[in-house]
């Protein structure tokens, strides 16, 4: 990596998640220390674990600013290795076969590290916390819960710029897919540009400062599976608590080699406070795991009360209401009431916001230590998307299903039974099966840990959780699968231009025959994102406006030829059958001088 002087080479490794830090030399290595001009915090003797077969070697640890950094001995000079500490995550790992062990997990990757004593490596957690989110939230936090929040992040997806092409026209049909946390949130496609323009608004709920929101860009294809555009991440951590950060971000491939280009505007306004919540009331339903929670004396079967009653007031209050889990809920009221549930209470019926329920049924299912369709599963789960054919993928993901912990089934079911009957009122509430699979997907399946894979897997992940809420029979009560459209299996890109090549060929033959074929192959297509309907063309693209081509005609039938001379071949009685110059059949009637291009 070449050298860009002073802290510019620490600011463009951040940038880019520090992907280029394993290529780097020592000297590298020693320059990049040196952009971190800061004196150190912390310094001593560490076990790390490292290299290819995870041994465990003893070196010399100085924290700095934004740098943790190690060396063999105290009186080397060229570092052995660093880590970068600005929104890393840090907390001790009891699970781990070292005694006083914690893990960094940083943006280039995971260390684990030991220190000589309990208050050893409570102080070490403490001081690169410090570091990593600022005194203002460290100061006040034990190393263990230093993280938790309760906070809400705004997002305004403005506009891009740049985009690459991905279409034959030489444009894209880009739209994006946020993830933040087990939330995510889908803009409407823009057609037929590079420069779209969103203005689209979205709110989160935060519970961990040390979370990430990412950003992948998608292009829209009828023939294929949507085309990766670019990506980018913003961590919460950068973000300055109450205040309106309005800036492009570059977008950055998955991998070497890949064609990307552009940027994305997006205004963020981020909101926390520390949580205070009760972390030992014996009646806490909130991050506590399903089998404990339905072992309580009040509970009365595999589905958890709270489940229980926030779906059938759902249900009898709000299976109208425009918006259901898509609006957020006001803030403070949907902390009161968790902390009314937190405390054994669990009454909604003198809430008036069924928003509020809503976004506290979706914030339970998101704080399970593990999600409903468990850690396990989750891969099996991607693959059964991946399957080309819905029937398979629905076959694949029953399969799988029948694997889940019976606690785990009962309430899935409860809970798809309550979305399927919300679907079906999409017309009204405009949350459509694929509308709430965007909502509740993240909630549901996900694996243990954020990775690039799991942000690239989420359009996968939203399709199972589709197939489940809108065949809700075919999964659970045992209805033979049928789907409402016809199944349009998936074609490779090279078989979608040539179709798009031969489209292009036959519509060039003839000012007539471009007309009828643009006619004919014009599509009406809902879009997922805004409801609106737009236009599609194999050749001319997508537009918002109905094409003149869709507009009826009456078609012009040829007058028939002037009456021939009289040699004929008889029909019926008075008609006869004759041929004009070019070979054309027509009729003739001896009696009445009628002539008619069709048989009488």
């Amino acid at each position: 990596m070449a050298s860009h002087g002073g802290g510019d080479l620490l600011e463009q490794l951040y940038r880019e998640d520090f992907k280029g830090l394993k290529d780097m030399t020592k000297a590298q290595l020693a320059e990049l220390v040196e952009c971190d001009a800061s004196y150190p915090v912390k310094q001593g003797y560490l076990t790390k674990q490292g290299g290819s077969w995870k041994t465990w070697k003893q070196r010399w640890f100085v924290l700095k600013d934004r740098l943790l950094v190690y060396y063999k001995t105290p009186q080397d000079t060229e570092p052995t290795g660093v880590i970068p500490v600005k929104g890393c995550v840090v907390g001790e790992t009891p699970d781990a076969k070292k005694s006083h062990c914690f893990r960094i997990q940083s943006p280039s990757r995971d260390f684990y590290i030991t220190a000589s004593s309990k208050a050893d490596m409570e102080d070490w957690i403490s001081a690169i916390f410090a570091k990593s989110f600022g005194p203002k939230l460290a100061a006040s936090s034990s190393a263990g819960l230093a993280s938790k929040v309760n906070g809400q992040l705004r997002i305004i997806v403005k506009s891009g710029r740049d985009l690459v092409p991905r279409d034959i026209n030489g444009y894209s049909d880009p739209f994006c897919v946020l993830l933040l946390e087990a939330e995510q949130f889908k803009t409407k496609t823009m057609l037929r540009t590079l420069n779209p323009t969103w203005n689209e608004t979205c709110t989160f709920d935060v519970s961990f400062i040390t979370s990430d929101l990412h950003v992948v860009v998608w292009d829209w294809d009828r023939f294929t599976p949507p085309d990766f555009m670019g990506q980018l991440k913003v961590p919460l951590a950068d973000l300055a608590d109450q205040q309106v950060h309005d800036k492009w971000i570059k977008l950055l491939q998955r991998r070497k080699n890949e064609k990307v280009s552009g940027e994305i505007r997006l205004e963020l306004e981020f909101q926390y406070t520390k949580d205070e919540g009760d972390m030992d009331s014996v009646n806490r339903l909130f991050g506590v795991p399903l089998e404990e929670i339905v072992k309580r004396p009040h509970e009365k079967g595999d589905v958890p009360l709270f489940v229980e009653k926030a779906t059938d007031y759902l249900e009898r209050n709000a299976l109208g209401a425009e918006g259901l889990f898509r609006v957020p809920g006001n803030s403070a009221e949907m902390k009161r009431l968790r902390a009314f549930i937190d405390q054994g209470k669990i009454d909604f019926e003198t809430c008036n916001d069924p928003h509020v329920v809503g976004g506290v049924l979706k914030f339970f299912l998101r704080d399970l230590p593990e999600p409903l369709l468990t850690f396990a599963l989750y891969k099996d789960f991607v693959a059964a998307a991946q399957l080309k054919s819905r029937r398979d993928a629905l076959g694949a993901a029953m399969r799988t299903l029948q694997v889940l912990p019976r606690v785990n089934y009962a309430t899935l079911e409860r809970l798809m039974s309550f979305l399927n009957k919300v679907s079906k009122n999409g017309k009204i509430n405009l949350m459509t099966a694929e509308n709430l699979a965007i909502v509740f997907a993240p909630n549901l399946l996900r694996p243990p840990h954020m990775t690039q894979d799991v942000v690239m897997h989420m359009l996968h992940v939203n399709s199972i959780v589709e197939l489940m809420i809108s065949h809700f029979g075919t999964f659970f009560c045992g209805e033979t699968y049928k789907d409402e459209v016809a199944e349009e299996e998936l074609i490779t890109p090279e078989e979608a231009e040539k179709a798009k090549q031969e489209a292009a060929n036959e519509s060039r033959t003839s000012t007539q025959n471009r007309t009828s074929g643009s006619r004919a192959s014009w599509s009406e297509i809902v879009d997922p994102g805004s409801g609106k309907t737009y236009f599609f063309h194999e050749l001319f693209g997508s537009t918002w406006s109905r094409p003149a081509e869709l507009d009826p005609v009456e078609e012009e039938i040829p007058p028939p030829p002037p009456p021939p001379p009289a040699s004929a071949e008889p029909v019926q009685d008075e008609w006869e059958q004759l041929c004009t110059d070019d070979g054309q059949v027509y009729y003739y009637n001896k009696q009445t001088g009628e002539t008619s291009w069709t048989h009488p």
